[in-house]
């Protein structure tokens, strides 16, 4: 039977079809599966922006899969290889766990764009878009008969079971046009199963960021207008879209919330004001106040100051935050001088008087280590390069965190929520004493690379050698600081200085102490 792709929906119809790839990128054949998410994820989004004929292998392999400018299609077969995994995950995935879903996402045997068919209606209540949903592999199958006709829409695909593989996970997003001063509010989100909203401050449509992730476009709002920015670099972050859109001006955000203990996340970028003339830097031009259920959370807020920069992603952390006694999260950014400035908001499902963990891998993708944590990918750096293993480290018990590095002179803003913190750092030497791409040794050993590292401005070690150390190259060393605690900027600046040769990291995890 052959398979077109569907005429674009009506926007009931366009908001199901998002809303069930929401819920397919959280499930466990998915989220543990980052690049398929993140080809699955780009393909879809180019379809919702009417933009099918842009999906290319080119452009899926750069944008999706993390491939360079020079990458290939003819010669790196990285693409086509990940569409027919990605062809027979789905048809696993709406065989079993998506059985009873009335939307179901396929890929076609040629090409790349997604297709969207749409089960007869039943009394049944469809599912509902929450994020991160958990799946339920107890799920019973539905039996009706309009499965006889997806079993053989399955077998057209290509497939009837596939083994779910173990690869990694999730993290950020868009701009857009402006959108009304005041915004129509979804229903309130059930408590059960809540685990994120995310809101993408003046889009007017959802955003897939690169892990997968989506962020919903703008919702709550009263006041204030939509901006939308020139496309432009923005340091500190792997997805520059989430920063060149905002809300702009004296606003207020709503946010109907089950009772409970939560964490809140505000993301900034300065995109107007110390950009254009040479030596002036714009702080102090834009300066404004932000206050939770009317008690102040940040005071004469200045995003180029707190960030160190313009067009420079700056995230706060607020942990033990709740729902005023109305159930709803009211959120006010107040002007103080110029107007107020927002890209995003983040509400997570916290953990009463601990911010959560913070664990990032120096890798081009997420990962899931042996205790089932995700690590992020790379993010929150300025500076230094990316690199990938040639050869495994020996020894780690979780060779994840070692799938790639960054080397130079760099430094990471880890945004953390007030409180202490035990820092650890993951090393390994990849260069000296190593074997070559041509299989040869690299020359040098002990003091070949010798760095410092400091953390809002104090130093945690001097002179480190990674040999010396571990004890050899591609062996593991982990080094591990207590008590640390964030600037005034909530940020835990880590700096990693060359002494000889380049600094280098594999991963940085953070995690809150007891208080």
């Amino acid at each position: 039977m052959a398979l077109t792709p569907t005429e674009r929906p009506n926007q009931r119809a366009f908001r199901e079809e998002k809303a069930e790839l929401h819920i397919l990128l959280g499930s466990k054949v998915f989220v543990r599966a980052p690049l398929l998410s993140r080809m699955l994820a780009y393909v879809c989004e180019q379809h919702f922006l009417g933009q099918d004929t842009s999906v290319k292998e080119y452009s899926i392999g750069t944008q999706a899969l993390g491939r360079g400018p020079e990458f290939d299609p003819d010669g790196d077969s990285i693409v086509r290889v990940m569409a027919s995994r990605l062809r027979k995950r789905l048809v696993e995935y709406y065989a079993t766990e998506g059985a009873g879903h009335r939307i179901k996402i396929f890929l076609p045997e040629s090409g790349y764009i997604p297709i969207f068919v749409t089960e007869p209606a039943t009394n049944a209540a469809p599912p509902q878009p929450i994020a991160l949903p958990q799946s339920d592999p107890q799920r019973r199958r539905n039996r009706r008969p309009w499965f006889v006709a997806g079993s053989i829409l399955l077998v057209a695909l290509g497939s009837a079971a596939y083994l779910a593989r173990s690869y990694s996970a999730h993290r950020h997003g868009s701009a857009d046009t402006a959108a009304p001063a005041t915004a129509p509010s979804p229903p309130a989100a059930s408590a059960d199963g809540l685990t994120a909203i995310r809101i993408g401050a003046g889009l007017d449509h959802d955003r897939i960021d690169s892990t997968g992730v989506v962020w919903g476009s703008d919702r709550y709002y009263r006041g204030g207008v939509g901006r939308r920015f020139d496309e432009r670099p923005i340091r500190r972050t792997l997805d520059p879209l989430l920063y060149l859109a905002a809300r702009e001006g004296d606003f207020r955000y709503d946010i109907p919330l089950p009772p409970g203990t939560y964490e809140l996340h505000l993301y900034f970028a300065e995109t107007v004001h110390g950009i254009k003339r040479v030596g002036d830097y714009g702080e102090g031009q834009r300066q404004f106040n932000v206050y939770l259920n009317e008690k102040p959370l940040l005071t004469e807020f200045d995003i180029i100051s707190d960030a160190a920069g313009s067009n420079t992603a700056d995230e706060r952390v607020f942990k033990d935050v709740s729902p005023d006694g109305d159930g709803i999260f009211h959120l006010r950014f107040s002007p103080n001088l110029g107007m107020a400035l927002l890209s995003a908001i983040e509400v997570l499902k916290g953990t009463p008087g601990k911010m959560l963990p913070v664990r990032i891998a120096a890798s081009e993708t997420p990962v899931y280590d042996n205790a089932g944590w995700a690590w992020r990918r790379d993010q929150y750096f300025v500076g230094g390069n990316a690199a990938k293993w040639i050869r495994g480290v020996q020894g780690p018990k979780n060779q994840g965190l070692f799938y790639g590095y960054r080397w130079g002179h760099f430094d990471y803003a880890i945004p953390v929520a007030d409180g202490s913190y035990t820092l650890t750092l993951y090393f390994a030497e990849a260069h000296y004493g190593a074997h070559s791409q041509t299989g040869g040794i690299i020359g040098g050993g002990v003091g070949s690379r010798l760095f410092d590292i400091f953390c809002n401005g104090e130093a945690l070690l001097r002179r480190l050698d990674l040999f010396k150390e571990a004890g050899g190259p591609n062996v593991e060393a982990i080094k591990t600081f207590h008590h640390l605690t964030p600037n005034a900027q909530g940020k835990l600046n880590l700096s990693f200085v060359p002494v000889k040769g380049t600094a280098m990291l594999s991963a940085i995890e953070v995690v809150p102490e007891a208080e």
